[in-house]
């Protein structure tokens, strides 16, 4: 009977002492005299109580959260608002998120890597040791956006004055749009780069089972007035082998240059914002690029790029050329692009033959409002061949540039730019290489038009620096 008592107590006292003259609690462990006296023991089946500490936060008073926390032998506990959850046994929980009605429009809880809802984490909790989890209801959609359903865009097309012609199936869309509403949608073979639109007006009737909408481009802080996006991605390119012919010469002489190389960018993006303006933007961009580079010169001529120059585009680097994160259950839908650009001038008097390999590592980072950072680059070059008969001087820069479509509106990019610099006289030479960053942030979908270039001036070493004989 006193046993019984005992477990019941301290179920009641959790982790506060309570002594008595049958049996004692000590922080939290119930013990009995061990039969016949002497030494005391736990409780058959005594188990160490963990706490879990659910924080919520971004959410408006007087709001409450919906917040289920599930765990072992079928536990449940509703949260409403920052709260501790005590005694509970050690196991795996889960904790979802749902989303939050207020005045205007719906709160939703932040999505780490953009996943479409619901808001869904997991937590093991072992002994007593204390364990925390965050929900952030940094989203708000507005009650006047509605997503279209995948396959009900039945053409989309340029009208006038900017506008633009929205055909979608009711039938498909399960529901009929109203003017001043919100539409936005995903790629879908109609368009290939997803929309958001205003409906300005409904066209009466239908055609061919369809409903005509006319409709206006906007800003996705209209159909989202509060969100953020943290999304990263490892995109793996490839590209052919180039002949540069950017390179033009004043006389009949030659310059050759050709040159094959890998990257594999992995792509950092965020944005948050409130409306009616963007509170923060960076991207990161960590690049991994292996490059072979020969130069095959004769003659005496001046050669030089006009201007820098793309040479190099894909806007399908990706399985289905984009990725889309969600704001809530709004879909932003993401397009990365790589382009080249070359640019660069060259002497000569005479003829030079060059081959070098570069395996280079670094990451730029690009920070609105503040500035541009660049790692340390990890960089490694080699001198595979060098023969000079004369005089020869050439710069020559190639930088692949990343960048980010929204909606297919165009979005931040990020270059790095990889520079030769080549100099050679019958009595020595030198070859310099070097790596610098160039881009801007500019999301017109966001009310950021573009402003000056970001640039870092390239960071330059001497690989090569020797004389003849």
């Amino acid at each position: 009977m006193v046993r019984h008592l005992l477990r019941a107590l301290g179920r009641l006292v959790g982790a506060r002492s309570l002594s008595c003259s049958a049996g004692l609690l000590v922080a939290g462990v119930a013990v009995v005299p061990a039969a016949g006296g002497g030494a005391l023991a736990p409780f058959e089946g005594y188990r160490p109580a963990a706490q879990l500490t659910v924080f919520i936060r971004d959410l408006r008073a007087p709001l409450e959260a919906a917040v289920t926390v599930t765990g072992p032998d079928g536990y449940e506990a509703s949260v409403s608002r920052t709260e501790t959850l005590s005694d509970l046994r050690s196991g795996r929980y889960t904790v979802e998120a749902g989303p939050v009605r207020e005045g205007g429009g719906t709160a939703w809880p932040f999505q780490a890597d953009g996943d479409k809802p619901p808001w869904r984490n997991t937590i093991n909790l072992v002994g007593t040791a204390p364990r925390s989890m965050t929900v952030y209801y940094a989203d708000f959609v507005s009650s006047l956006t509605r997503v279209v359903p995948d396959d009900a865009t039945t053409s989309l097309v340029a009208g006038l004055g900017g506008k633009e012609v929205l055909s979608v199936s009711p039938a498909l869309a399960g529901q009929r749009y109203r003017r001043g509403e919100f539409l936005v949608s995903q790629p879908s073979p109609r368009d290939l780069d997803g929309y958001v639109l205003t409906v300005d007006d409904v066209e009466p009737g239908s055609r061919g089972g369809a409903e005509v909408l006319d409709t206006t481009p906007v800003d996705i802080d209209k159909a989202v007035p509060e969100g953020e996006i943290d999304a990263r991605r490892v995109l793996n390119v490839e590209s052919p082998d180039f002949e540069f012919t950017s390179l033009h010469c004043s006389t009949k002489a030659t310059l050759d240059v050709a040159a094959q190389f890998r990257v594999v960018p992995t792509l950092s993006f965020r944005l948050q914002w409130r409306f009616p303006k963007l509170r923060a933007a960076e991207m990161s961009v960590g690049i991994t690029e292996e490059a072979t580079a020969a130069a095959t010169a004769s003659g005496r001529a001046r050669c030089e790029s006009s201007s820098t120059e793309r040479v190099w585009s894909s806007r399908s680097i990706l399985p289905h050329g984009y990725f889309t994160v969600f704001v809530g259950p709004v879909p932003v839908v993401i397009r990365p692009t790589l382009d080249l650009y070359l640019s660069g001038q060259a002497s000569m008097e005479g003829s030079v033959n060059v081959r070098v390999e570069q395996h280079a590592k670094l990451e730029g980072r690009l920070v609105y409002p503040k500035a541009e950072q660049l790692s340390e680059p990890s960089n490694a070059w080699t001198r595979s061949s060098f023969t000079s008969k004369a005089s020869v001087s050439a710069d020559v820069s190639v930088t692949p540039t990343l960048g980010l479509l929204l909606y297919g509106h165009v979005g931040p990019s990020l270059g790095v730019q990889a520079q030769l610099k080549f100099e050679a006289t019958p009595q020595d030479h030198t070859l310099q290489g070097c790596l610098g960053l160039t881009g801007h942030i500019e999301i017109p979908r966001l009310g950021l038009r573009k402003g000056p270039p970001y640039l870092l001036a390239p960071r330059c070493e001497t690989l090569v620096s020797r004389r003849h004989g």
